[in-house]
């Protein structure tokens, strides 16, 4: 849903060849998401009473976000690791 590389490969079944096997594990170790995380942003810009805190306000809010970005790598990251080392086909 969050992938910006469409369609995304299917997880397939035991008589899946092994290329796509590994073109779908290969999809999700590498996989690019459009989500921003915006809804986590501590500062509202457009409150900022001049330049200086509104370049303050936008770093936090960056910074705040690369935390969830990260941890939502993180996630994906285990996730794909154990299919990856608990799949018969590998």
């Amino acid at each position: 849903m969050w992938s910006k590389k469409k369609p995304c490969p299917s997880f397939g079944d035991d008589k899946t060849p092994l290329n796509e096997v590994k073109a779908f594990y290969k999809f999700w170790d590498n996989f690019q998401s459009w989500r921003e995380f915006s809804q986590y942003d501590e500062y509202d810009t457009n409150d900022a009473q001049d330049r200086y805190e509104k370049r303050y306000m936008e770093a936090e809010n960056r910074r705040r976000r690369k935390e969830y970005v990260n941890a939502e790598r993180k996630r994906l990251i285990k996730l794909t690791e154990f299919a990856y080392n608990n799949d018969p086909r590998i």
